[in-house]
């Protein structure tokens, strides 16, 4: 499934989220690739493989220009990855552009 990832955070107002280690617009993109690659307590028993997939995913995700072909198994993980770290905004956000249905 294509997706759009490379497109700005905003607030309820429509305003763009800064990024506070930037202080640019924060993207979804680079939301969803810091996602992937951080690794909290409650991963430290993850393997080898499972880290080897999230780092692949995360190119993935930021090596696309406009939108990524994510399988249905992909968005899962992302959105557990985002979930864990990110705010309520964020998340909402990121579930409105992966699956609109939920959001």
């Amino acid at each position: 499934m294509l997706k759009r990832l490379n497109v700005e955070v905003n607030d309820l107002d429509g305003k763009a989220v800064l990024d506070p280690d930037s202080g640019k617009p924060a993207t979804l993109k680079s939301a969803t690739t810091s996602a992937l690659l951080f690794q909290g307590q409650d991963d430290s028993k993850m393997t080898g493989d499972q880290k080897l997939a999230r780092f692949a995913l995360a190119k993935k995700v930021h090596d696309a220009s406009d939108t990524v072909d994510l399988t249905a198994e992909e968005i899962v993980l992302i959105k557990e990855c985002v979930n864990k770290i990110f705010t309520p905004l964020v998340y909402g956000r990121l579930v409105e552009a992966l699956d609109p249905k939920e959001a």
